[in-house]
């Protein structure tokens, strides 16, 4: 989601890419809701894959972000962005709870990046430490699960080796962990020539600098046009 920083216009496009490809996979799943087509988003490995990959830009981004933010902004701007995303995650979480009930978003991409943000500070001055602390914690869950780690709310650890059931779940691992090595992939970011960062492509970067926005609303539009078609077809 958006960080608002010292833009570099290739993050802002990933970011933007990003968004395309979670519309993508939201208008499927809606497709599948209402049974207009048959997937399952939670077993098939081409899913599955696919939401790693957006889950990775998406993180990344948002590390790579926080570090670049801490050469421009104050505390104060920090704290209003936390608010921001704080709010939305609740909103995410109450209308949810309201429509769906037992599929409720307890802790979705939002919530995760929420944490990430708030925990930034501790590691956007030390991006070396910040990436290879990012590298175990995408390895702990390889190597270890345990049944213990369902329980709430110890499930957002993301060590239960069973999916709870939500219609979105991002756990701190492996994702606060692709956050922290975007923290040290934003220091070379900063290495690299300006004529490699400044690559952009117009309508992604639009997109990559309200990406806030575009999730709050792209599932508004989504979900209703599925419906419609489920009684068209």
């Amino acid at each position: 989601m958006q960080i608002d920083t010292e833009r570099l216009p290739l993050v802002d496009s990933i970011r933007g890419f990003a968004l395309i490809l979670m519309a993508v996979y939201h208008f499927s799943f809606d497709l599948d809701y209402f049974k207009i087509i048959n997937i399952n988003m939670d077993v098939d490995i081409i899913w599955t894959s696919f939401r790693s990959v957006i889950m990775t830009l998406f993180t990344g981004t948002v590390g790579i972000s926080l570090y670049l933010s801490r050469y421009k902004n104050s505390n104060s701007g920090h704290s209003k962005r936390l608010l921001k995303i704080g709010f939305c995650s609740i909103l995410i979480s109450a209308l949810t709870f309201f429509a769906f009930n037992k599929n409720w978003v307890f802790f979705g991409i939002l919530h995760l990046i929420f944490i990430i943000s708030f925990l930034s500070p501790m590691f956007t001055k030390k991006p070396k430490l910040a990436g290879t602390l990012g590298l175990v914690f995408i390895l702990i869950p390889v190597f270890y699960r345990n049944i213990w780690f369902i329980k709430k709310p110890w499930i957002i650890i993301g060590l239960s080796p069973v999916k709870p059931n939500t219609f979105d779940f991002a756990p701190l691992l492996p994702w606060v962990g692709v956050a922290l090595i975007g923290i040290l992939v934003g220091q070379l970011l900063q290495m690299l020539p300006t004529q490699v960062t400044k690559i952009e492509n117009k309508f992604l970067s639009f997109l990559g600098k309200r990406s806030l926005v575009f999730y709050m609303i792209h599932q508004i539009v989504l979900f209703p046009l599925a419906w419609l078609l489920s009684y068209l077809k």
